[in-house]
């Protein structure tokens, strides 16, 4: 039998999150797809997407109760149960960390502006990328999130990141590239 959280409840209470960086592990990535599922269609975009895009985290906060009814519901789940917790401290928690990821975000693509990943040129593009593996994931995440974004069909956005997984050189880095490859076809599959 498998442990994985099968209710919005549970998956909320497995992706607490305590810490910006904790908004990116799989089961706040699959929480997101859950709570913002209206918007995210509407959008045609994947958690990914929303995750490492600037303007596709504009447009969901300046949706007013999308973003507020999403928050309101993973706080009330992860709250419901424990003791001494309160809704609205925990409402104010994850609008904090959404705001670190945010501005994060803002100032990671003014200081060096995201490219668009192209197949034929993918392993130009890697080797230009931090040595840093969080660094590097973040930073690949955002130029997938950024090319993810140029198409709105589903299958389209599966084809691509195929096309870059059968781009990745071999190499040490080969595993640690295909992570953000994997987890955004993930989401879409």
């Amino acid at each position: 039998m498998s442990d994985a959280p099968h209710t919005d409840e549970q998956l909320a209470k497995a992706a607490h999150c305590a810490a910006p960086d904790d908004l990116y592990s799989l089961n706040a990535r699959e929480l997101i797809s859950r709570t913002c599922r209206a918007f995210l269609d509407g959008v045609r975009a994947t958690p990914t997407e929303l995750l490492f895009n600037a303007d596709l985290q504009r447009k969901l906060s300046d949706a007013g109760t999308n973003y507020a009814g999403a928050v309101q519901k993973i706080a009330i789940a992860q709250v419901s149960g424990v003791k001494n917790r309160d809704v609205a401290g925990r409402i104010k928690e994850i609008f904090a960390l959404c705001d670190t990821v945010r501005d994060r975000l803002l100032k990671a693509t003014a200081d060096a502006p995201v490219d668009i990943l192209v197949a034929a040129t993918l392993a130009q593009q890697l080797g230009s990328l931090p040595a840093d593996p969080q660094e590097r994931e973040i930073r690949l995440s955002m130029m997938l999130a950024k090319t993810l974004q140029e198409d709105k069909d589903w299958a389209g956005k599966a084809r691509l990141i195929l096309s870059f997984l059968a781009a990745i050189p071999e190499g040490r880095d080969a595993l640690a590239d295909q992570v953000p490859f994997d987890k955004a076809l993930g989401e879409i599959l």
